[in-house]
């Protein structure tokens, strides 16, 4: 897929991590566009979603580099969310119940659970084409959940919908932000995608090389 194959590859190797950059505008619009076309054909999501796919944001380095869609209900604020969702805004906030986030679509990355990638078996791969050229991508449906004794979190929805992953929400002072995809390097062969969501919580996700 040409969106993602552009230079999207160094994203975290050593100094090369200087060259990375947000998607431009025109990659994001393409990228946006052709990402949520294939979220809507994925089978068994956890729930459904109502994705902005003109708001995507994403990071590229050589081959390797990250999208994200989000959910048109994570970019209203509170105040409009509660006006549209009425009793459902409650239920949601009961523990266990989960506001949809959006969908995250990687490529040569893998999350880190612990000091180990997830386990291939985990993950919903997907093949991507693009005027003819073909990518095998990884993608992951995101909610927010409130887990007993751990808090709110971000859950990572892999494989047949089943959360494979899940990471701490800060919450932010600040109110009204970006809904955005950052990123950062740890180490040689691992990084963190920071998820940014308007403003209130802002989740990390480790991630590594995938192995070639």
């Amino acid at each position: 897929m040409r969106v993602l194959l552009l230079p999207l590859s160094a994203l975290l190797l050593g100094s090369a991590l200087c060259a990375q950059e947000p998607l431009a505008a025109d990659e994001l619009a393409r990228g946006g566009r052709l990402l949520a076309a294939e979220t809507a054909r994925l089978e068994r999501l956890p729930f459904r979603l109502e994705l902005a796919a003109d708001r995507a944001s994403g990071v590229k380095a050589g081959e390797a580099g990250a999208l994200f869609l989000p959910d048109q209900r994570i970019l209203q604020t509170p105040s409009r969310r509660q006006a549209k969702d009425g009793e459902a805004k409650s239920r949601k906030a009961e523990r266990g119940a989960t506001q949809p986030v959006g969908q995250l679509w990687l490529a040569r990355l893998v999350p880190l659970q612990g000091e180990l990638a997830l386990p291939a078996d985990s993950l919903r791969r997907v093949k991507v084409t693009e005027d003819g050229r073909e990518r095998d991508l990884v993608t992951f449906t995101l909610g927010i959940e409130k887990v007993r004794k751990a808090g709110t979190q971000l859950a990572l929805h892999g494989r047949d919908g089943i959360v494979v992953l899940r990471v701490p929400l800060t919450a932010q002072k600040a109110k009204g932000g970006p809904t955005k995809l950052t990123a950062r390097k740890l180490a040689d062969d691992r990084g963190v995608l920071e998820l940014h969501l308007h403003g209130r919580y802002r989740a990390e996700i480790p991630v590594t090389l995938a192995a070639s």
